[in-house]
């Protein structure tokens, strides 16, 4: 019986020392797994703060062109005031009756 004993232990030990050897291997792995998650997590973080940035750059570029039409539309009207403007002085100039005459000279 003693015997037999002997040779349990020395297997049992091997097995223990396969299952140790197991169990790290599989703690390194989760460490591992952990540390690969939270980077991801940081670069789902980072990328959710540029699409932010991305977005509040897309209302601007929106909100500039909505702008930029407006000026431009401004800017035709303007120059629609100021021709008008031109042909009323003008006509007014042109229905003077000293319009087309011409002053005499003056003898000096």
């Amino acid at each position: 019986m003693c015997s037999r004993s002997k040779e349990v232990i020395p297997g049992l030990l091997r097995k223990t020392n396969k299952l140790e050897l197991l169990l790290a291997a599989e703690q390194e792995k989760n460490k591992f797994v952990q540390v690969v998650l939270e980077r991801q997590a940081n670069v789902l973080e980072k990328h959710s703060a540029v699409m932010e940035k991305h977005s509040a750059v897309i209302e601007d570029q929106r909100n500039l062109t909505a702008e930029l039409h407006m000026f431009k539309k401004k800017e035709r009207m303007l120059k629609i005031v100021i021709v008008v403007t031109v042909l009323i002085i003008a006509f007014q100039v042109m229905s003077q009756p000293e319009f087309g005459k011409t002053m005499p000279r003056q003898l000096v």
